[in-house]
């Protein structure tokens, strides 16, 4: 699986207890947790949820990964969750990348999940939410192609289909991805 996730820069490797302490020293971060949600956990508490996410792993309903340069230097996280091979539908999020990363680790992290849950897991439609205050993010995946269906007070809901992301990548991001 790991050979897959891979872009020009970036290495995706499942999470591992190990990384709890990475996990939580983002997650403590004000500047980077403005839009994730909220939670106060120790280390222990944070092993114990990856451990029970093995699980969910196992049973292939839902993927967590660590974003790493090649050089193997640690950036980030970023989940795959809410997977319906009814519908083929997922979620993605839990993207936290941190600060001072390079200009590229975010293109290359959509990219890398959009291509594993698209082409691996064979979905057919992201789904996902994005906070209105989150300025940044709400451009970047309508810069994807990605349909606003609804909204709250709170809010933008988001559909991409693989058509869109496949048809926005062969006009702008196939660069950033590795030949296949």
């Amino acid at each position: 699986m790991s050979e897959f996730l891979k872009s020009n820069n970036l290495v995706f490797n499942l999470v591992q207890e190990e990384d709890a302490k990475f996990i939580l020293e983002l997650r403590s971060n004000e500047s980077l947790n403005k839009y994730l949600s909220k939670s106060v956990v120790t280390e222990d508490d944070q092993k114990k949820w990856i451990r029970e996410y093995k699980n969910r792993e196992i049973e292939k309903k839902e993927f967590y990964f660590r974003i790493d340069k090649k050089d193997g230097e640690q950036l980030g996280f970023v989940r795959v969750y809410d997977i319906n091979y009814n519908e083929n539908t997922f979620t993605w999020g839990s993207w936290i990348i941190k600060e001072g990363r390079p200009p590229y680790s975010a293109i290359e992290s959509a990219l890398i999940i959009y291509e594993y849950a698209f082409n691996e897991l064979g979905m057919h439609k992201a789904v996902f939410d994005v906070r209105k205050e989150n300025v940044g993010v709400l451009k970047f995946h309508k810069k994807f192609g990605a349909i606003t269906l609804n909204e709250d007070e709170l809010n933008e809901y988001f559909e991409l289909p693989k058509e869109k992301y496949e048809e926005q990548r062969e006009k702008k991001y196939k660069k950033y991805l590795l030949e296949r």
